[in-house]
């Protein structure tokens, strides 16, 4: 491995898409993630998926920039920032559903199939006591798991909620 790669601690990159006047406040937040805008990361090509070695061998451990592919080109993760009226009356499912499909639609042809994609509700305005109870029912409405939500208080000191 290139000596530049041994020296920094290997941290998984956080690809954050939607809302770019949050990304440095979530990236100071987060220490143990690399993250990076989602347009400003390189669009790999797909690779022709192979039937089998056709007597090929593999002569090391790991592929020839594999590692830095993984740490600083392709995220383990999307996040898609999404604002969210948690005091609506009908919760912002309305209004919220549109903005989801469309920004899951927007980086649907640069998702591979073994990447997490992370909806991050970002609260704006008032927030109610019941946010988290609010959001999975929005999620339920959504179709999303809720292991792949997360809640987003800017106003609380940046504080992070995940939604379970």
């Amino acid at each position: 491995l290139p000596p530049d790669l041994l020296r920094a601690p290997a941290l998984p990159l956080v690809a954050l898409h939607g809302l770019t006047e949050l990304h440095p406040n979530i990236a100071g937040r987060l220490p143990m993630l690399r993250t990076a805008d989602f347009d400003s990361l390189p669009q790999l090509p797909n690779k022709p998926k192979r039937a089998g070695w056709d007597g090929e061998r593999p002569g090391g451990i790991l592929k020839q920039g594999w590692f830095r592919k993984h740490t600083q080109e392709k995220p383990a993760v999307i996040a898609t920032l999404v604002q969210w009226a948690a005091s609506a009356d009908n919760n912002g499912a309305d209004e919220v559903s549109a903005v989801v499909q469309a920004a899951l639609a927007a980086c649907s042809d640069r998702i591979e199939l073994r990447q997490r994609v992370v909806v991050v509700f970002v609260v704006v305005g008032d927030v109610p006591s019941d946010a988290e109870h609010r959001l999975d029912r929005v999620t339920l409405n959504l179709g999303l798991d809720g292991k792949t939500s997360a809640l987003l208080l800017p106003g609380h000191e940046g504080t992070m909620a995940a939604s379970a």
